[in-house]
């Protein structure tokens, strides 16, 4: 239940899904190569990319619980990109991972990284063939990096 819950809401990092983080954690890793893995870790991924935060009950207050790890989120995916990369079946998952890789890198200040992610991702979908207008549009998006 916790592990779902956990996908559901994007990755949370709540106290009270740690169990169901941690199992998603395990399939990942048993799965890496694959697409289940793969979507896993894009999904844990955006949980650690951004703050976390809870009410602290005594204060009546939100706080932040967890800071954003956005170094942790690039790490947490390196492998899903290598196994959603290497299948041409899975060209729109590898398009949505390299944009949310992209947009880790300019959480980091890392906007040549950034546009590097997205013009190698073009690079690859145009050699599998994808749709002219697709392609366009991501390198309108690459442009808009700048």
């Amino acid at each position: 239940f916790d592990a779902g819950l956990c996908l559901a809401l994007d990755g949370s990092r709540s106290d009270r899904l740690k169990g169901g983080r941690t199992t998603l954690e395990t399939v990942k890793e048993a799965c890496a190569d694959t697409l289940a893995g793969a979507k896993i870790a894009a999904t844990l991924a955006r949980g650690l990319a951004r703050p976390f935060f809870s009410v602290d009950r005594k204060k009546a207050k939100l706080v932040e619980a967890a800071k954003a790890d956005p170094a942790g989120a690039l790490k947490l995916t390196a492998a899903a990109l290598k196994a959603v990369k290497a299948e041409s079946a899975m060209n729109l998952d590898y398009h949505m991972l390299a944009r949310q890789r992209a947009e880790i890198y300019l959480a980091l200040g890392k906007k040549a990284d950034a546009k590097k992610e997205i013009r190698s991702m073009r690079g690859d979908l145009a050699k599998r063939g994808v749709n002219a207008p697709v392609l366009v549009a991501i390198e309108s998006y690459e442009k808009s990096l700048a």
